[in-house]
């Protein structure tokens, strides 16, 4: 049997990008600090809401989100456009499909080079 999280997204839709033909530089983050991400509440139900917030992003870009298992390959469930002081809040519905087990939320820019993650927890 396959442990796949299957979740929609909820409020803003997804943001879509558009590829240009020139590299673009990367905004400076306004904070020396990482990158970071959290997930509210560390446990949920299925069929319930989590919050995903970030912090210490660089202004007005696209951070993308994956879940996926510990360990393993993530998939992508949305976009977040961080705001002009680097962060950024996204809520996502957990499916009532959703295996039991410990999940990993992975925000990442520029293809996962710049990164953050947290785990949050499905009970049986």
């Amino acid at each position: 049997m396959s442990r796949r999280l299957v979740i929609a997204a909820v409020g803003a839709g997804l943001i879509s990008i558009a590829a240009g033909s020139g590299a673009a530089s990367e905004p400076a983050p306004l904070s020396s600090a990482a990158p970071s991400v959290r997930v509210a509440p560390a446990v949920v139900q299925r069929g319930q809401r989590i919050t995903v917030t970030g912090r210490n992003w660089p202004r007005n870009v696209t951070v993308d989100l994956l879940i996926g298992p510990p360990r393993s390959e993530a998939d992508p469930v949305g976009r977040a456009l961080t705001t002009s002081s680097g962060t950024f809040r996204r809520y996502l519905r957990i499916a009532s499909t959703t295996a039991p087990g410990r999940w990993v939320l992975l925000a990442c820019r520029r293809e996962c080079r710049v990164k953050a993650v947290r785990s949050f927890r499905v009970p049986r």
